[in-house]
């Protein structure tokens, strides 16, 4: 965040940017990078809990525990 002419912050916290930003461009706004964010992670998410189920019944397999 950059400051203004004056060298102030045009935020003052989290509460005043949603606000000014609910107030200036509408509630949707809030959410604008949302959807690129979903899917970009998405992919990274699906496969980590892949992994993550395989692992741990190929370890619990190997440990002789049972589901």
């Amino acid at each position: 965040m950059k400051k203004d002419a004056n060298g102030k912050f045009p935020y003052k916290n989290i509460f005043d940017a949603m606000s000014k930003t609910i107030v200036n461009e509408g509630v949707t706004k809030l959410w604008v990078g949302f959807p690129t964010f979903y899917f970009r992670i998405a992919p990274h998410v699906c496969i980590t809990l892949v992994t993550q189920d395989f692992l741990t019944d190929h370890i619990n397999t190997i440990r002789g525990k049972k589901h």
